[in-house]
């Protein structure tokens, strides 16, 4: 049995914060990712086939397409 004010129980509990924090940041990272590859697919799927260089204009109306999308 282990004292709940030792120092081995201290030592204990940070380690399990330190995974849990972690695996929360990991987590958070993966759902990230995720968002932005979805948005990339998004865009690459509704490009405009042989348009070779995408002006700025193409560009911003596409991306107005894609938030507009997504309310």
């Amino acid at each position: 049995m282990i004292h709940p004010n030792s120092r081995k129980s201290i030592a204990i509990t940070k380690k399990a914060k330190k995974i849990s924090n972690r695996q929360k940041a990991e987590m958070s990272r993966l759902i990230k990712q995720n968002s932005i590859g979805e948005k990339i697919s998004w865009i690459r799927n509704n490009m405009i086939p042989g348009v070779c260089p995408y002006t700025p204009e193409l560009t911003a109306s596409l991306l107005e397409t894609e938030v507009c999308s997504k309310k």
